[in-house]
């Protein structure tokens, strides 16, 4: 018996049938792709699949964890609200989409993406609180032009994990 390749042989020249994806997909090919930081072919999977069957909030969802490992935040937005309108009570996407926030410095909003998933991540809450509270004085700072405190609180909300901020170049204009 003849053994089927893996679906990543099949990815870049879009020969893979569409009940290979579906098994790819319920099987572990994205997890090892993921896995191994071979985003852009977990992206190109996941595309496919959407291309078969758009709506399966997973997919929309694995593909926004794709676009996130890639630093395509804005399209992971995209696929992360398209799998909550797909499905309102899928908690990873729920979570995803907050956790986009917060690495864009959006505090408020990764609040309240966390605090309306069935599956409230308190860690999360606290780091989006914790956020809230750094942007808040350089905020502050700001306004007397400490640029001293403003360095201090980005480099922590930047530990924090919140890492791809536009906001950190509107406090040094």
């Amino acid at each position: 018996m003849m053994k089927t390749p893996p679906v990543q042989d099949y990815i870049g020249n879009g020969d893979l049938p569409p009940d290979r994806i579906r098994s790819a997909l319920v099987g572990n090919d994205f997890k090892k792709l993921y896995k191994q930081g071979r985003f852009e072919e977990a992206l190109a999977l996941y595309d496919r699949a959407i291309a078969i069957d758009s709506k399966k909030a997973t997919y929309h969802c694995n593909k926004s964890a794709a676009l996130i490992s890639l630093g395509r935040f804005l399209q992971a937005i995209v696929e992360c609200e398209e799998a909550i309108r797909l499905e309102p009570s899928y908690g990873r996407a729920h979570t995803h989409l907050a956790t986009i926030y917060f690495r864009l410095r959006e505090a408020e909003k990764a609040l309240n993406c966390n605090e309306t998933s069935p599956c409230v991540d308190s860690v999360l809450a606290f780091q989006a609180q914790a956020l809230q509270n750094h942007l808040s004085k350089c905020t502050e700072a700001r306004k007397v032009k400490d640029w001293k405190v403003i360095l201090k609180e980005s480099q922590a909300a930047t530990s924090l994990g919140a890492d791809s901020a536009p906001l950190v170049s509107w406090y040094f204009r």
